[in-house]
Formats: C-alpha cells, sequence, structure tokens
C-alpha cells in the first residue's frame, strides 16, 4: 500500500536493493512503476526518479502535486523540461558521471577494433575455418601518431583523449565551453572550429544533443573532411547522441569512402530501420562495409557495476533534494504562474 512520504521509481529496471536501502533508511517508501500513468494515488508521491521513456513537463507533473524533487536516471535530460520544473520549485538533478568510464572504455574499444580489425577478423575466421586462416595485410591501421579530435572535453570526452594518448595517438580537442588555459593544462591542441575537426583521423563525439549540436555532423563537414581531411578518410565514433551526426550525410560520406570507417553505439533512430541502406548492407554482411562499420544497441554505459552506481547516485541525489526542501510547500500547483 502506498504511504505518504513515498518516492515513484519510474523505470523498465528494477531498483537494486542499495539504492532502495539508500532510500528506506531516511524513511521514505517506494513505489516502483514503469510508467507514471500506472501511479494510483499520485497525491502521495514527494520525489521522482524517472528514466528516458517518458517526457516531465508541466502536463505531466499536474498529476503529482506533492512532488518536491525530481531526478532524472541517467546522464541527458532531452525528455525533461527543467526550466517548467525547477520554475515551479521543484528540485532537479541527474547522474552525470556515473557511466564516465564504460562509456570512455567503449570507445576506445571501438576505435581499437576499427584499427586491428578484431570483430572482422574474428568473424572471417569462424565462418572461413582454417581456409581463413591467414595474414590479412590490407585492411586496418596503426593508431600511434594518429590523431584524434575529441569533440567535448568533459568527463567522458577527457577519459577517452587520456586513452588515446596512453596508445600513443596524438590528441587534440574542440570545445567552445571550457575557459581558456585548458589547451594549456593539458598539453593538448585545441580546435577552433568543427572544420578544424575534419583535419583528423579520427573524431569521437563526447557533447549533447541540444539545438546547437543538432546534426553538427552534416554533409557541410563531410565535404570539409574531403577537402582537408586525410587522403584515406576519417574514422568516426558516436558513444554520446544520435541526433549529432546527420545520417543520410553519413551513409552517402560512408559509401564515398570519405568516411572510412566508423562505430556507432547511438543512432539518430532507435532501434535502426533495417530497410536503411546502409543498415541492410551491414546486416547481410556486404564486403564493402564488413570490418567499416560497428554497431551495438546504446549500451556504452552498461556493466553491473554501471547500473549499481546509477541507481545509488539517483537515490542518494534525491534524499539530498528532498532534505533541502524539507517543509516547503512550493511544488507543481505553482506551475500556473510560469510564463
Amino acid at each position: 500500500m502506498v504511504t505518504h512520504e513515498t518516492i515513484l521509481w519510474q523505470a523498465d529496471q528494477e531498483l537494486c536493493s542499495t539504492a532502495r536501502a539508500v532510500l528506506t533508511d531516511d524513511g521514505y517508501a517506494v513505489l516502483e512503476a514503469e510508467h507514471s500513468q500506472d501511479v494510483r494515488h499520485p497525491d502521495q508521491i514527494i520525489g521522482i526518479i524517472a528514466d528516458h521513456r517518458e517526457q516531465w513537463d508541466r502536463e505531466r507533473l499536474t498529476r503529482f502535486p506533492q512532488v518536491r524533487a525530481l531526478v532524472r536516471l541517467g546522464v541527458g535530460i532531452d525528455n525533461v523540461k527543467v526550466d517548467e520544473i525547477e520554475g515551479a520549485g521543484i528540485r532537479f538533478d541527474s547522474v552525470p558521471a556515473y557511466g564516465t568510464t564504460d562509456v570512455a572504455d567503449h570507445a576506445m574499444a571501438m576505435i581499437l577494433d576499427l584499427s586491428r580489425q578484431l570483430t572482422a577478423r574474428s568473424e572471417r575466421l569462424r565462418k572461413g575455418g582454417t581456409r581463413a586462416w591467414r595474414a590479412d595485410l590490407e585492411n586496418g591501421f596503426r593508431l600511434r601518431g594518429r590523431t584524434l579530435a575529441v569533440v567535448g572535453l568533459g568527463r567522458i570526452g577527457l577519459s577517452v583523449a587520456r586513452r588515446a594518448a596512453a596508445f600513443g595517438i596524438e590528441v587534440m580537442f574542440f570545445d567552445p565551453f571550457l575557459p581558456e588555459g585548458t589547451e594549456l593544462a593539458h598539453g593538448w591542441p585545441r580546435l577552433q572550429s568543427v572544420r578544424e575537426v575534419a583535419t583528423a583521423d579520427i573524431c569521437t563525439l563526447h557533447c549533447p544533443a541540444t539545438p546547437l549540436t543538432q546534426h553538427m555532423i552534416d554533409r557541410h563537414y563531410w565535404d570539409d573532411v574531403a577537402a582537408s581531411g586525410p587522403p584515406d578518410g576519417q574514422i568516426l565514433i558516436n558513444t554520446a547522441r544520435g541526433s549529432l551526426v546527420d545520417w543520410q550525410a553519413f551513409n552517402h560520406a560512408f559509401d564515398k569512402g570519405v568516411a572510412r570507417a566508423a562505430g556507432f553505439d547511438v543512432l539518430e533512430q532507435e532501434p535502426f530501420q533495417e530497410d536503411d541502406p546502409l543498415i541492410s548492407q551491414w546486416c547481410k554482411e556486404d564486403p564493402t562495409v564488413h570490418g567499416r562499420l560497428l554497431l551495438t544497441p546504446h549500451v556504452a554505459f552498461a556493466s553491473p557495476e554501471a547500473v549499481r552506481d546509477l541507481h545509488e547516485g539517483a537515490a542518494a541525489r534525491l534524499v539530498r533534494a528532498l532534505s533541502e526542501t524539507h517543509g516547503s510547500r512550493r511544488g507543481i500547483q505553482h506551475l500556473e504562474h510560469l510564463t
């Protein structure tokens, strides 16, 4: 039975025991529901931990008049109207650091796989047996001495840069939001525009989905790669947000070899459409695609340790937010004052 001082866990995954203890040890009851509309007593919910599947805005929160804090279960806040929530006096937070090393490892693993052709060579051997037991001298490339442009030198981007540098890759970065002198602190060249990113052998994306970053990798970008990038094309890695890349423009660049290879953990449309020309080629192991394209299903963050960190981090942040709003009567009932 739902009681007062109840926390709503709105997610498609079960709350881990250690995170549940964070909430219950502080005196809160926990209600788990996959969808917010399944809650029978919304007026008894004072805090919400929500995943990515529902849009949290003025309309949805009107069902929860006593809510004082909302925590997004994850890094991205694409599905949260933060201005509306905070404008009503409701505390908002997310869990930005939980998957930092996991996503960085995934991005670096994609670079290593494309360089050493691990997946392609393993599959070739599995299917060809002893007939495929021979050296493939034409594919792959050496990492040492290559240039890597990191777009977004935040927690994850910086972690990827440090990993890449350890392999002898020459790191440079583009991030207009970092203060002057960041390049001096790290000892890496700072790029001044996306156009300069096009000159790198490898580009890895680590920025949020915003109107500013929408399709930042578009046909004009690939024109720049063709004009001033590596002669054999650029390698693109995206473990950030699918909307950063114009998929049709990438398809064209990939077909022309301007995009030499790519690794995507995120796509503009998820799951992908199997009738998409490039996806279809990939699924059929077309030799013009095999070994050049890696796809994973938005799992760069995923590990048992990361999930535990995510759950515990969300619970701790919600408890802190509620303690800071203790006794406050402000809530969603004040949304009518927003303009």
